[in-house]
């Protein structure tokens, strides 16, 4: 009987860390999604698309007199008008738009001021 009841205590001590275990393992799970739900909203901010569904894509970007127009240190808004919508972008080290070209044409932009840092043509 003695035993049956100390191996009792011990799954009821055993039960009980498993669930603080549990707890603190959801706590730190719900904190890391804020965490990735906050960077994400930082990112879509960062694309900064109208309203609009519709993309604006075009072909200005095949121009090279377009890209002939960049200067460091504009904003994206400005990009935008001169060579249209991106086909990618990427946000990292850098906010990168890529245009398609099978050399690749695609405008850096600075991830602190959103400015142009530089660019390769297609």
């Amino acid at each position: 009987m003695k035993k049956t009841m100390l191996l009792c205590f011990v799954i009821l001590l055993l039960s009980n860390s498993l669930i603080a275990d549990q707890s603190s393992e959801i706590e730190k799970l719900e904190a890391r999604i804020a965490e990735l739900e906050k960077r994400v909203a930082k990112l879509e901010a960062l694309l900064d698309y109208s309203s609009n569904d519709e993309m604006n894509y075009s072909d200005k970007w095949k121009n090279i007199a377009q890209w002939r127009k960049l200067k460091i240190g504009m904003k994206m808004d400005q990009v935008r008008q001169i060579l249209g919508e991106p086909t990618k972008v990427y946000v990292g080290y850098a906010i990168i738009w890529y245009y398609p070209s099978v050399l690749g044409g695609r405008v850096k932009f600075d991830t602190a001021t959103r400015k142009v840092d530089g660019w390769s043509e297609p």
